[in-house]
């Protein structure tokens, strides 16, 4: 073949190589670790104890929603577990928005773990003092809402977005709504890329929770 055809063949054919591996990554389920959150310091002027009495996980799932932000699974729901629903994080949609896998937390922890370790460290940055022991301590009930990312498409670049909502009520004091949303540029959820997004989510609701949290103790 004439060297001015087969350049152009070339090309085509690693195009087209590189888009399928694209897709390879991009379908099916992924499953990832995320980091335990860094502990934090407590103030010294710290006097309020307090434990985390229950975390449940109020997520509703749907089978093929009609928006991407309302958590559904690969699989359909009848033949789901509630331990699958319990890790699932993230749905993975191609460019044109069609659902093509999922992401779940892997079996070291599921959305109620991670969000009672993050709410942990809010509560401590936010001047609390976590002690399980202490017979004052006030309860704490964290209610989770939503949790979940989803691939919205764009006309250049997509973007992985996510949405956190947990209620978070203190001893007799009311509940408190603490909400994190995050834009992240990205084109597929791989492991790397689908760890780094939730990871970044859960720091933004927990940087929210503790600024929440510190302001409903000065009241």
């Amino acid at each position: 073949m004439p060297k001015h055809r087969l350049l152009p063949l070339l090309a085509r054919l690693s195009s087209f190589s590189l888009v399928a591996a694209l897709a390879a990554c991009a379908t099916g389920r992924t499953v990832i670790d995320l980091p335990v959150p860094p502990p934090s310091q407590t103030s010294v002027e710290t006097v309020q104890a307090v434990r985390i009495r229950t975390v449940s996980d109020d997520r509703v799932f749907q089978d093929a929603p009609r928006v991407p932000s309302v958590p559904s699974l690969e699989e359909p729901l009848a033949k789901s577990t509630a331990d699958t629903r319990a890790h699932a994080v993230a749905r993975k949609r191609n460019g044109f928005g069609m659902a093509q896998g999922d992401v779940i937390l892997s079996g070291r922890a599921d959305v109620r773990d991670v969000m009672r370790a993050n709410a942990a460290v809010a509560l401590s940055s936010a001047g609390y003092r976590i002690d399980e022991g202490d017979v004052s301590a006030l309860d704490v009930d964290v209610h989770v809402r939503e949790f979940w990312l989803w691939l919205q498409p764009g006309v250049m670049v997509a973007t992985i977005r996510s949405r956190i909502v947990a209620d978070v009520s203190i001893g007799q004091m009311a509940p408190v709504t603490v909400a994190a949303e995050t834009d992240q540029p990205g084109q597929i959820f791989s492991q790397e890329a689908s760890t780094k997004a939730v990871q970044v989510a859960v720091e933004a609701w927990r940087k929210q929770a503790s600024a929440t949290l510190a302001a409903v103790g000065r009241k």
